[in-house]
C-alpha cells in the first residue's frame, strides 16, 4: 500500500490543494481564499481529493500538510490583531529600540517589569510578580495574544516561565515566551518576534481551526502538520501558539516544490537555480544551491521586520496578481496593497455597471465585503451597515457617509486590515484578463474600468484599454526583474546601502535597459529561473528578455506550494550553549528550561545530552531520531609552531530531531 498525502497552500488570494501519491501529483484544485464560505469550499475540495484517485483508499492518506502565506501577508499588509508584549528586565535603550521597530503595530500594548538575567544566566533583579499580575488583570480582555520576553532569557528562561504562569492563570489569551521562539542572542529582535507572534496567534488559530473542521467533514482523521519557515513540519498545536514560525512558510514549501519539479523536468540535472513564486498578494525569490535552499543566517526578515525565527533565505515583497495599481503618477506604482480585482465586482453587486458608469473620468476604487464581513457585527458601524445594504459602493461615497474624513478613512483601513471589507480596483489580474491571458467571463468590468482610467491619463502611448493592460504587464515584468537582480547582487555581497543609493539605482536602471548615452548592457543570469504560481508564466517571456536566462514552466507550477507542503519532512533543531564561568570555576549549560552547573566540561556535555534527550522525548508522543553534534569554540593565540595558548570560549551542542 503506497502512502499518500494531501498538501494545502492557503495564500492571500487562492487556496491550492493537491493529492500526492508516490511523489507524483494525482489530483489538484484551486479556489479563492477570500470565499465567504471558505470552510465549506475546503471541505468539498478535500472530499474531491479523497475520491479523485482511482483505487485510493482513505486510509492510504497518512497526513494533511498545510503551508500558508498568512503570516507573511499579515506582516506585509500590517494586518495585526490586538496583542500585549511584556518586557522583563529590559534596559531603556533596548525598550526604545523595540518600540521603534514595532511602531507600525497600532494595536500592540507594551508593558515592562523588573527582573531579567545577565549573559551568564545570573539574575539581575528579582522578578516583580505583583506588577505582572496587575498588568495581566488590566489587559486580560483587551488583547488576543501575549508575548513575554525577558532580558537574556536565552541564557536563563526561568523569569519568562514564571511570568507565563501568571498570565496563563489571569488571561484567556494564549501566552508564549521569547525563549520558545528562538535561543539566539539579540534581545530586541527576540522581543519583536514575540510581539509579531502574539499578534498572529488569533489569525493562525482561525485558519487552522477551519482546516480541522474541513478535514473532519471530509472524513480525514489524520494528523495535520504545518510547514515552518525553514521548510520543516510542525504539528498544528505548535503552529497555533508559534505562528511566527509560519513566516515564509509558503515560500519555503514552494522551494521544496520547485526542487521536486526540477528533478522531474527536462532540467533534471540542474541543482542550482532561482525560484520565482508569484501569488495574488506577494512574490518570493529564493536560491537553490546543490538541490537545497539556504537558511537565513540572521533570522527571517520581511517588510522591515527583523525576527529571530529560523527561515529559508527568501526575498519576499508585496507584488502579486491582485496588487493595487496606482495610476496617480508615471510610472504607475504597483503594490504592496492587495485588493479585489475590478473583474470580481459583479460577484458583489448586480449594479456594477452603474457603479462603473458613475466612475467615468476617474480611477474607480470600490469597497466590497471581506472574508470576515459576516462576523463583524454590522449593526454597530455605519460603514458596514451601509455595505450590507448595497453590496458594494465607491470608496469616496462610503467615506462621505460621515463628515469626518480622517475618521472615516482610519475606520475603513482598520476594517480592511481585519478582513471585514476589501477595496476593489484595477490590478495586474485585470490587465491579464484584458490581454486574453486569463479566460474568464469578467472581461467587461475590467474593460470598462480601464476605459475610465485611460480618460484620466495624459499619455500619448496609452489610448485604449489594451494599451493600459500592456503597460501594466510591462511594469510588473520590469519590477520582477529588478527584484531578481537585487536579490542576486545582495547574494554576491553588494550592500543594501549601495543598492538603495544613487549609484546602485543607476546600475539597476542600466541593467534593466535604462537610457545610457555611451553604452548598453545585455544582462545574463547564469542560472535558470523556476517559475511557480498562477500569474508567473504570464511574465516569463518578458523576464527571459530582461534577465537573459531561461524561465522554466511546470505542468503543476500553479500549485507548487501545495506540492512542497505534501512532500516536506519533520525535522527540528535545538542548540544548547555551555560556557565556562571563570569566577566560579564551573561549566554552565543553558537549557530550554533553566541552567545547570558542572565542575568539568565532559560531565557538562554528557549531562546536557541526557537532559536534552529527556526534554525532547517528554515533549513528543511519537518516536524520535535524535542526532547531536558538538563544536568546541576555541582560538589559538601566539606562535602556532611553539608556544602560544588556546582560549576556550564555549561549547555548542546541536540537536537535530527527526520525527
Amino acid at each position: 500500500m503506497s502512502e499518500s498525502a494531501i498538501g494545502i497552500d492557503v495564500g492571500g488570494t487562492f487556496v491550492d490543494v493537491v493529492l500526492m501519491r508516490g511523489g507524483d501529483v494525482a489530483w489538484s484544485s484551486k479556489f479563492p481564499s477570500s470565499s465567504p464560505d471558505f470552510g465549506d469550499r475546503l471541505a468539498e475540495t478535500l472530499q474531491q481529493a479523497v475520491h479523485s484517485a482511482k483505487g485510493l483508499e482513505i486510509n492510504e492518506i497518512s497526513r494533511v500538510c498545510l503551508c500558508s502565506t498568512l503570516a507573511t501577508n499579515a506582516l506585509a499588509k500590517g494586518g495585526f490583531r490586538p496583542a500585549l508584549l511584556v518586557l522583563i528586565g529590559y534596559p531603556q535603550n533596548c525598550i526604545d529600540d523595540v518600540l521603534s521597530e514595532t511602531h507600525n503595530m497600532p494595536d500592540l500594548l507594551v508593558a515592562r517589569a523588573q527582573g531579567g538575567h545577565d549573559r551568564n544566566g545570573d539574575e539581575r533583579a528579582p522578578l516583580d510578580e505583583s506588577a505582572l499580575l496587575e498588568t495581566a488583570k488590566k489587559n486580560a480582555e483587551r488583547v488576543e495574544g501575549i508575548g513575554i520576553s525577558s532580558f537574556y532569557s536565552t541564557r536563563n528562561p526561568t523569569h519568562e516561565i514564571e511570568a507565563k504562569k501568571i498570565f496563563d492563570d489571569a488571561c484567556a489569551a494564549p501566552c508564549v515566551c521569547g525563549s520558545e521562539l528562538s535561543n539566539g542572542l539579540n534581545a530586541v529582535r527576540r522581543a519583536v518576534s514575540c510581539a509579531l507572534n502574539a499578534s498572529l496567534i488569533p489569525i493562525a488559530k482561525d485558519m487552522i481551526d477551519g482546516v480541522r473542521r474541513s478535514m473532519q467533514f471530509a472524513g480525514l482523521n489524520v494528523p495535520l502538520f504545518i510547514v515552518r519557515g525553514d521548510g520543516n513540519l510542525m504539528d498544528a498545536r505548535t503552529a497555533e501558539l508559534h505562528p511566527i514560525q509560519m513566516l515564509l512558510s509558503g515560500p519555503a514549501a514552494s522551494a521544496i516544490g520547485a526542487i521536486e519539479s526540477m528533478k522531474r523536468s527536462v532540467h533534471l540535472e540542474e541543482r542550482d537555480f532561482l525560484v520565482l513564486d508569484m501569488g495574488g498578494t506577494t512574490t518570493d525569490i529564493s536560491y537553490i544551491s546543490n538541490g537545497a535552499f539556504h537558511i537565513a543566517s540572521c533570522g527571517g526578515y520581511i517588510e522591515g521586520y527583523r525576527t529571530m525565527v529560523r527561515t529559508a533565505n527568501v526575498h519576499t515583497f508585496g507584488l502579486g496578481g491582485d496588487s493595487l495599481v496606482d495610476f496617480s503618477s508615471e510610472p504607475f506604482a504597483i503594490g504592496p496593497d492587495r485588493v479585489a480585482p475590478i473583474s470580481s465586482l459583479p460577484y458583489h453587486t448586480c449594479d456594477w455597471r452603474l457603479l462603473l458608469d458613475r466612475s467615468k473620468g476617474s480611477n474607480p476604487v470600490f469597497v466590497v465585503p471581506g472574508e470576515r464581513f459576516a462576523s463583524s457585527g454590522t449593526n454597530s458601524d455605519i460603514f458596514l451597515e451601509h455595505l450590507q445594504k448595497v453590496g458594494a459602493d465607491e470608496w469616496e461615497s462610503v467615506v462621505a457617509l460621515t463628515s469626518e474624513r480622517d475618521y472615516a478613512e482610519k475606520t475603513l483601513r482598520s476594517h480592511e486590515n481585519a478582513g471585514r471589507i476589501q477595496r476593489c480596483a484595477f490590478t495586474p489580474t485585470d490587465a491579464l484578463i484584458l490581454l486574453g491571458v486569463y479566460q474568464t467571463e469578467s472581461v467587461e468590468p475590467a474593460r470598462k474600468a480601464a476605459e475610465c482610467i485611460v480618460e484620466t491619463l495624459d499619455s500619448s502611448t496609452i489610448q485604449t484599454p489594451l494599451d493600459l493592460a500592456r503597460r501594466v504587464r510591462s511594469l510588473v515584468s520590469t519590477a520582477l526583474a529588478e527584484r531578481i537582480f537585487r536579490f542576486l547582487m545582495l547574494h554576491e555581497g553588494f550592500s543594501p546601502a549601495f543598492l538603495d543609493g544613487p549609484d546602485g539605482r543607476l546600475m539597476l536602471d542600466v541593467i534593466l535597459g535604462g537610457t545610457c548615452e555611451m553604452f548598453a548592457l545585455k544582462p545574463w543570469i547564469r542560472r535558470p529561473i523556476a517559475c511557480l504560481g498562477a500569474p508567473t508564466p504570464a511574465f516569463a517571456g518578458a523576464l527571459e528578455e530582461l534577465t537573459g536566462t531561461t524561465c522554466v514552466r511546470f505542468e503543476h507550477g500553479a500549485v507548487g506550494g501545495a506540492i512542497g507542503a505534501a512532500l516536506a519532512s519533520r525535522h527540528a533543531h535545538y542548540t544548547v550553549w555551555i560556557q565556562y564561568l571563570r569566577d566560579a570555576a564551573l561549566y554552565r549549560a543553558h537549557l530550554p528550561n533553566g541552567i545547570a552547573d558542572f565542575e568539568d566540561l565532559e560531565t557538562a556535555v554528557d549531562a546536557t545530552h541526557e537532559k536534552m534527550l529527556a526534554y525532547l522525548l517528554h515533549a513528543s508522543d511519537i518516536s524520535l531520531s535524535i542526532r547531536c553534534e558538538r563544536i568546541d569554540r576555541t582560538a589559538h593565540i601566539g606562535p602556532r609552531v611553539k608556544g602560544g595558548k588556546t582560549l576556550y570560549f564555549g561549547t555548542e551542542l546541536f540537536f537535530s530531531v527527526e520525527r
